[in-house]
């Protein structure tokens, strides 16, 4: 293979494919842009301080002719495919990370070895996503900075773009360099044919690239590109897109939430050293949420991961980082393991506290203190006290029972107006009191209609839905929050919905939903995601509702919250139709799964949730060996 020359600017204008190069970087450039990684002045950066868009980090190549892209590993580069291997592991020592007017991480340190999952947990606005955007950043003069810029660092934040390509198209776009191996191959074999005389350039002295074809189909080979295809479409089929239409459908005609999963797919597609996700179930049907832990249960390289779901979280990582009082601790082992040892540090705590007290009244009595001894928090558990606060307590009243069914479907069948096909066929079935159910499914089969039909929103085609007279039903879907009346606080809410409420009884009620002090009295657009959900909660609850229809309740609430309402839904006396994403509130609220199955009908699945989960992977196309 020739050896690369040294290139002057006085002797060359052109190194040899270097006008190939250039068609090839705007392929990349367009290909960048689908995965929105491209800055505002249209440069190609991999190493993008932007915290708005997705993020690929790679190292740079040496002062050699720039023959070939920075993202490129070849034999011979400054970063070949034996270089890039050294070093995976991630060690940032004595950092601290603030936002302007708060310290979030002092003198902190957190080390991260290659093929390690890590779960990072911590209370909602206590820095989580600002940590994870100063890692992926790595912005000069910071700590992060000192990152191997080897490490091939992914972060997805953001949904990509609508155009005209399709989502598998998006997806293979995305892996830049494959893209221009394949170009390279054709212009390397179109030169082998040929030679080039051009008489414009005969003062001009060609330069052979460090690299030949048999470099260029041994990278190939190490990135499996003969397999690209085949794996962007099973991670796009696992996400939830059907085949025919990730070939034909464009990125513009997915919602947000679609486009979203293109994201994610292209992440786990590009197979990054580091890959970060932040709540990547959160536009995701529960199918897609149990493809997606089995996907990274196998991942073999680093994530660094954040999720309310606490089972999943629990089946993924084998490590978590705890980010709690302006530090970061690791606790090796799933999320099971790091609560065992949290109780086990907590008892430990309240150990000492109890001797220490004990010790001071016994040096009270001696005489030995003259004034009143009070046992006062630390500056560093005030701190922690002021920033986490306490989990809100989702406490649904008794309702009262009767004897009759709550809802009857007598042979119900239901078509939108103008659709060809109904969506439901002669559905029979009763809901009582004490019915606990979990409706699944893919997205698109119609659990929403469903629980629309049961609530009386939609009005059945043919059949008879029956509801009985004393009942009273609370409902929560997708769409509640964003219907409130965003012009009034919380308090006007809560009185105009109940007239004859007092103003001190609504604010002490919606107190235990965490809407404390001056939080009920401002405007409810000034409300968080979560607030605004608890709201819609305490409203539900203010009714004492016999039935509670819950449709992705947990959307917007954090992990205490969460873990607060599978409590009070244990606790619940009436009944319950739960859709739901999050895997442990169907373990946990639901007795029956009821699988709707997109054909018209709706079956109780004979099983409890991990059964129908089992089932579902059996299904799946899974192949352990795809990443």
């Amino acid at each position: 293979m020739p050896k690369a020359k040294k290139v002057t600017k006085e002797k060359v204008k052109r190194v040899k494919g270097e006008k190939n190069t250039k068609k090839s970087k705007s392929l990349q450039k367009e290909g960048i842009d689908n995965l929105a990684i491209v800055n505002e002045e249209g440069e190609i950066k991999y190493n993008t301080r932007s915290k708005d868009s997705a993020i690929v980090s790679v190292g740079k190549q040496g002062e050699e002719s720039k023959a070939w892209p920075d993202y490129v590993f070849l034999k011979g580069t400054s970063f070949s495919s034996s270089n890039k291997d050294k070093v995976k592991d991630i060690k940032i020592e004595n950092f601290t990370l603030q936002v302007p007017g708060k310290v979030l991480l002092n003198n902190s340190s957190l080390t991260m070895g290659f093929g390690s999952k890590y779960g990072l947990v911590g209370k909602n606005g206590i820095g989580k996503s600002v940590l994870m955007c100063a890692i992926s950043g790595r912005e000069s003069g910071t700590p992060f900075a000192n990152i191997p810029a080897n490490i091939r660092i992914l972060h997805v934040q953001q949904e990509v773009p609508g155009n005209e390509l399709t989502p598998l198209e998006t997806v293979l776009q995305a892996d830049i360099e494959r893209l221009w191996l394949i170009n390279e191959e054709k212009r390397l074999l179109t030169e082998k044919d040929k030679k080039i005389e051009n008489k414009e350039n005969e003062e001009e002295e060609d330069i052979e690239p460090p690299y030949d074809l048999n470099d260029i189909y041994e990278r190939m080979k190490e990135i499996e590109a003969s397999k690209a295809e085949p794996r962007a479409l099973k991670i796009l089929k696992g996400l939830g897109f059907a085949e025919d239409e990730m070939k034909s459908k464009t990125t513009k005609e997915y919602s947000g939430g679609w486009r979203m999963r293109i994201s994610l797919a292209t992440a786990l597609f590009l197979q990054p050293d580091l890959l970060i996700l932040d709540e990547p179930t959160n536009h995701l049907d529960l199918n897609a949420v149990i493809w997606l832990e089995h996907y990274l249960m196998n991942w073999k390289k680093s994530l660094l991961l954040v999720s309310h779901d606490t089972s999943f979280l629990n089946n993924v990582c084998d490590h978590i980082v705890h980010f709690t009082n302006q530090t970061l601790t690791t606790y090796r082992g799933d999320y099971g393991s790091f609560l065992k040892a949290l109780e086990m540090k907590k008892n430990s705590d309240e150990k000492k506290k109890r001797i220490e007290k004990a010790e001071q009244q016994k040096a009270k009595k001696k005489g030995e203190e003259k004034k009143k001894v009070k046992v006062q928090l630390t500056k560093q558990e005030k701190a922690s006290k002021e920033l986490e606060g306490k989990a809100p307590v989702f406490e649904f009243p008794d309702p009262g029972d009767f004897d009759t069914c709550a809802v009857q479907f007598d042979e119900v069948s239901f078509k939108y107006e103008g659709a060809k096909q109904p969506i439901f066929r002669d559905l029979q079935f009763g809901i009582y009191l004490k019915s606990r159910i979990g409706l699944v499914g893919p997205n698109g089969t119609g659990k929403s209609t469903l629980m629309k039909l049961i609530d009386g929103e939609l009005k059945e085609t043919t059949g008879f839905i029956t509801r009985d007279r004393q009942l009273r039903i609370g409902r929560f879907h997708q769409h509640h929050v964003d219907q409130l009346p965003m012009n009034i606080s919380s308090i006007e809410y809560m009185q105009k919905t109940f007239p004859s409420a007092q103003i001190q009884e609504i604010r002490q009620f919606l107190g235990r939903f965490g809407l404390k002090g001056d939080t009920p009295k401002q405007q409810i657009q000034t409300l968080s995601g979560g607030q605004k959900s608890r709201l819609v909660f305490a409203e539900i609850c203010w009714k004492k509702p016999h039935l509670l229809l819950l449709d992705e309740p947990t959307n917007h609430l954090d992990a205490d919250s969460i873990e607060s309402l599978i409590e009070g839904l244990s606790t619940f006396g009436g009944g319950l139709v739960l859709i739901s994403h999050h895997q442990h509130m169907i373990e946990s609220a639901c007795e029956e799964i009821w699988v709707v199955k997109g054909n018209g009908t709706v079956e109780r699945f004979d099983g409890d949730f991990n059964d129908y989960k089992n089932m579902l992977l059996k299904d799946m196309d899974l192949d352990d060996e795809d990443n």
